[in-house]
């Protein structure tokens, strides 16, 4: 049945999302700062109340900006309307989830995260591809199932919103330093290597805020690695491959095109683990990249020589 949906966020996953609602026959309406966009069927405006028309409504910006624009959206919205945001950012302070942050500033109580092995290429050109939907209120995962979903997109839903939040937050760093290892030339085995010391680390991080490690094992974490291992080239992986060759970050990210969060949120999860006495040296390790105090062939060097066995809380 076709409906109106709603994006806020006109950058890369916002018009995939655009064009995946309108290959499954809705019309959209795409809020955005740059109001020209190219899809058929979409409605671009740079005014919350069209989208506010929408039940269903995808949080396409980054996480830097989610409290400004969820308070500005907010004032049109009531408790009919539900929210899932795409980023694999957090909010502050500490491991604030985003969707704690947007039912704190606006009126919307059935609040979901979508997250998985999503790349926003893939998506736009309807590729075969999966995501999972973490949320309490199983009629947004039905409602995300009808609005991009279907036989080239499988969407799965879990009640563990916390769990696929800050296991996206962690594949997001992960993501990077496998990029790093790629552009140094680390074959499969050191890959599979540094993957496996992420997923240790994710799971103590999603158990200390609160979700469930399994959830990590599913699509919103070991599913999202294998995506990257299998050559997605998503964003974060592109940029550790920039780094990896010795461009500044700066550079890496604009040569990457995509805002990217797992360079905040590296340092945010290591300090989050530090403060519980939780190992986690992958983001350790990026966090020192991002801030220039580590090389990066350095940092993962020593993440390959590591032993996770008798690292502090393994």
């Amino acid at each position: 049945m076709s409906r109106v949906i709603g994006v806020v966020g006109g950058g890369g996953f916002g018009r995939a999302l655009a064009s995946a609602c309108t290959h499954n026959g809705h019309e959209v309406r795409l809020w955005t700062r740059k109001p020209k966009v190219d899809v058929s069927n979409v409605v671009a405006t740079q005014s919350f109340e069209p989208v506010a028309e929408a039940d269903l409504i995808f949080i396409a910006v980054p996480s830097t900006h989610i409290g400004e624009v969820g308070r500005a959206l907010g004032a049109h919205l009531d408790g009919r309307h539900r929210l899932v945001h795409v980023s694999r950012g957090l909010a502050g302070p500490g491991l604030t989830t985003l969707s704690k942050l947007l039912r704190e500033v606006t009126p919307a109580r059935r609040v979901g995260a979508l997250a998985g092995p999503l790349v926003a290429e893939e998506l736009a050109r309807r590729a075969d591809h999966s995501a999972i939907v973490g949320t309490r209120f199983p009629e947004i995962v039905e409602a995300v199932r009808a609005a991009i979903g279907g036989s080239h997109l499988y969407v799965e839903g879990t009640s563990d919103i916390v769990g696929v939040e800050i296991a996206s937050a962690v594949v997001g760093v992960i993501s990077v330093a496998l990029g790093v290892a790629s552009g140094l030339g680390i074959g499969p085995g050191g890959q599979a290597y540094l993957a496996s010391l992420g997923m240790r680390e994710g799971a103590r991080l999603v158990e200390s805020a609160g979700g469930r490690a399994r959830t990590l094992f599913g699509l919103a974490g070991f599913a999202d690695l294998v995506a990257v291992v299998a050559g997605d080239e998503r964003p974060e992986w592109r940029f550790g491959r920039e780094l990896a060759v010795g461009k500044p970050k700066a550079h890496a990210a604009e040569l990457a095109e995509a805002h990217l969060e797992s360079i905040s949120m590296a340092r945010r999860l290591h300090d989050h683990a530090q403060q519980r006495a939780i190992a986690a040296p992958v983001c350790e390790a990026m966090a020192a990249v991002f801030e220039g105090t580590r090389r990066p062939d350095e940092a993962i060097r020593d993440l390959l020589a590591s032993d996770p066995a008798g690292s502090k809380g393994a």
